[in-house]
């Protein structure tokens, strides 16, 4: 489906006045509830246009999570704070300082967009697992997304997950690729 012109204009505003990107409200507004159609996942804490969880709807006094203007005031503050607590996670590496090239590589809105989907604690993982020298200490986040990527792989993916004994880096790697897919931009 497209985007009602209604809800591009509220985002349009939005947009306006925060100076941040239309592409990027557009895309995860896309992505999260589908332009509105999947306000609410059946068994999922998660709702509205950017699917966020009661808490933190209250953590950026978002009141009605259904509610597009609010969600998206809320969704800029939340990439905000999640870049500020990601730069802080990485610049807490003192090995790390300099390094940013994994997430360098990824597109600036996609980025966000993971920011706000995976916090910003889960991205300076993400970042420092995808550093070669620092797999071993990241090695339980990758099994993480491993097991979260078997469990929606379709069956011959699975196979093929399993058969080719796919590598950490080969896992997160197929996450990343698959996130910056879904945004489409």
């Amino acid at each position: 489906p497209d985007i009602k012109l209604k809800d591009l204009a509220t985002l349009q505003i939005v947009s306006a006045k925060t100076g941040y990107p239309l592409d990027g409200l557009i895309g995860a507004y896309k992505l999260e509830s589908n332009y509105g159609l999947n306000l609410h996942r059946k068994g999922s804490k998660y709702q509205g246009p950017f699917q966020f969880s009661k808490e933190a709807a209250d953590q950026f006094g978002l009141k009605d999570r259904n509610d597009l203007k609010s969600s998206a005031y809320a969704y800029v503050a939340h990439v905000k704070y999640n870049k500020e607590r990601y730069k802080s996670n990485i610049d807490g590496e003192a090995s790390m300082k300099g390094d940013y090239q994994l997430m360098n590589n990824v597109d600036p809105l996609t980025f966000d967009y993971m920011l706000h989907q995976q916090g910003g604690k889960g991205m300076a993982r993400l970042q420092l697992a995808g550093n070669p020298d620092k797999v071993g200490n990241a090695k339980w986040y990758y099994d993480q997304i491993r097991s979260t990527l078997l469990k929606n792989l379709t069956p011959k993916q699975q196979k093929h997950f399993k058969r080719n004994d796919v590598s950490e880096q080969q896992a997160l790697q197929y996450y990343i690729d698959s996130q910056t897919k879904n945004l489409g931009f």
